[in-house]
């Protein structure tokens, strides 16, 4: 049997040497070990209360890195919201092609969980995919947010939407309930609008509007509002 060498009988780079080929493994796990609990540790403290929520379906995947903190900055501002100790959220990482493929199944699934659980609060998607979801209410009306005269003067920018014959949900603010009824369920932006401004959607704006089970519609609305550059309500 062949003679291992004992470390105390070992000079200089041997040992460094003899270390590594016996204890490597053990050294490696350790170090992951301390970089996990760093990032936890780091993930706890630097935690923050999310004061909103904002879906950005096929938004630039890369947006919550670029723009996140400065898009929202000045409606921080205005409403007092520490930026030390909240944040209004971006989640610009769905991206759906309106496929049947395993990746579209899973965004559309994670869509439908994010605005289902009240998670969302304002959403941004493409005009297809928000006219789709909009049939099935799940939209605020618009006319809780903006004026008849804001609506007017948006014109052909309010996104009318039939809902779905087999919903039988409860009429909103007014609403006519009949079947073949259409509803004002969102805006479409452009690129006067900050969020036009960003580039976040390049060339394609989207449409804006609020998740029907928002548990903080009030706040939602100034944000959009602000997005799109609206007077602040009288």
């Amino acid at each position: 049997m062949e003679n291992v060498p004992k470390l105390r009988d070992l000079k200089g780079k041997e040992k460094l040497t003899y270390f590594w080929d016996y204890y490597k493994w053990v050294v490696i796990l350790i170090a992951v070990g301390v970089v996990v609990a760093i990032s936890i540790i780091r993930a706890v403290i630097n935690k923050k209360d999310i004061s909103l929520y904002v879906l950005a379906v096929n938004a630039d995947p890369y947006a919550q890195e670029e723009v996140g903190d400065t898009l929202f900055a000045d409606f921080m501002q205005e409403h007092g919201i520490d930026p030390q100790k909240e944040e209004v959220m971006l989640n610009s990482s769905i991206q759906y092609l309106g496929g049947s493929s395993a990746t579209d199944i899973y965004a559309m699934q994670s869509i439908m969980t994010i605005m289902g659980s009240g998670s969302a609060d304002v959403v941004m998607m493409p005009e297809d995919l928000y006219r789709e979801q909009a049939s099935l209410g799940a939209f605020v009306p618009v006319q809780f947010y903006l004026s008849p005269e804001e609506m007017e003067a948006l014109g052909d920018r309010i996104i009318w939407v039939e809902k779905d014959p087999d919903l039988s949900t409860i009429a909103e603010q007014g609403e006519d309930d009949a079947p073949g009824a259409v509803y004002a369920r969102g805006i479409l932006m452009d690129s006067g609008d900050k969020v036009g401004a960003s580039g976040i959607y390049g060339d394609t704006p989207p449409v804006i509007g609020i998740a029907g089970a928002s548990e903080k519609p009030e706040l939602a609305a100034a944000l959009v509002r602000e997005l799109l550059g609206l007077e602040k309500n009288n």
